[in-house]
């Protein structure tokens, strides 16, 4: 299998949403603190992209007026959603060249672009459906491709700091094949595996990390029924990114301000959830009560404790994740089953689910 460490990957760099109204999505950022960073233009893909930034996280935002362009095709066919998912390198062109030795299919060459700010190296691999992988490398403040101006400065924002992890949806009968695809490709190792079944629907994940655990790549499948995981791949047309998780240094704040902002969160738990914590997970520093008023989730194990919230969908079937780490470097194992609850709560109060 591959090894991780010959890639020389540093970390997420950004992420791409495909998107069919551009003023649009900018707003949905802005109310989560993001800010403009930076704008691009490529007048042969009628390509227009907006670049959101808070700290050390980069999303990016693209409309394609040409029908042509693979950004027009993806929300032609999925709606709205991630097309790209890039890693921070430290030589682009090296990273590709042993992917595709590992059997990753190029569909976009490397290639090198320098201004007097910055120079940047950026080429793509073929992943699920139609979302790529990328493998960025740069000096200075050139961002990528078509970029005419310096990237302006990283914001605070409201404390969302990094990516944490990034989970996908295939289709039933291939979490082998892309859980290996990540082991083959990236060297990642899988290190949970989940089989969560109710009485309604049920879904298998494997969780890919990289060894450094920088990179958390959780894949799952569908499991029986009409469950969420398939109405993810009916609603988006196929295989993507179901959720992407921001870490917070601290997450009642953040929460109360995208609570703030209009930002819909999934129903909390039943109150029996909360009152079980303290003998569950000692040691919870953040106030049980007000935990309970957000509907903020706690886990924990012999390392420490986290405490995660998950959005409504946003964008489609997409949501986000708000994850705050207190030394456990989990994925909320003891939560899944609420989270995974508390979704088809919301597919029943959708009609999906009788």
């Amino acid at each position: 299998m591959g090894s991780y460490q010959e890639l020389e990957i540093l970390d997420f760099d950004h992420i791409e949403f495909a998107v069919g109204n551009l003023s649009e999505s900018i707003r949905l950022y802005e109310r989560m603190g993001f800010a403009e960073r930076g704008t691009r233009e490529i007048l042969e893909r009628g390509l227009v992209s907006v670049l959101m930034g808070q700290n050390d996280i980069s999303v990016l935002l693209s409309h394609s007026s040409k029908d042509t362009d693979p950004v027009s095709r993806y929300v032609q066919k999925h709606g709205d959603g991630v097309i790209n998912v890039a890693f921070r390198c430290a030589d682009a062109f090296s990273a590709i060249e042993k992917a595709n030795r590992r059997g990753a299919e190029i569909i976009e060459p490397p290639r090198a672009m320098q201004k007097d700010f910055g120079s940047v190296q950026q080429g793509s691999i073929a992943a699920y459906g139609d979302v790529r992988h990328s493998f960025v490398s740069r000096k200075g403040s050139l961002f990528l491709e078509g970029f005419q101006t310096p990237m302006g400065p990283a914001t605070r924002g409201i404390g969302l700091k990094r990516i944490d992890h990034i989970t996908t949806n295939v289709e039933r009968g291939q979490l082998e094949g892309w859980s290996g695809f990540y082991e083959k490709v990236f060297g990642l190792e899988n290190t949970r595996f989940f089989d969560i079944q109710t009485t309604k629907t049920g879904l298998y994940s494997k969780v890919m990390q990289s060894p450094d655990r920088v990179l958390k790549m959780p894949v799952n499948e569908p499991g029986s029924g009409a469950n969420q995981i398939q109405e993810f791949i009916d609603v988006n047309h196929g295989p993507g990114v179901q959720h992407i998780a921001l870490e917070t240094e601290s997450i009642v704040p953040t929460l109360k301000q995208l609570r703030a902002s209009g930002t819909a969160f999934l129903e909390a738990p039943p109150h029996t959830y909360y009152e079980s914590l303290a003998a569950r997970i000692p040691g919870i520093a953040e106030d049980l009560g007000e935990l309970e008023k957000l509907a903020i989730l706690v886990d924990g194990s012999e390392k420490g404790y986290l405490l995660q919230i998950f959005t409504q969908n946003l964008v489609g079937p997409f949501f986000y994740e708000v994850i705050q780490r207190a030394g456990d470097d989990g994925f909320g194992e003891g939560n899944f089953r609420a989270l995974f609850e508390a979704i088809e709560r919301d597919q029943i109060r959708r009609g999906v689910l009788k």
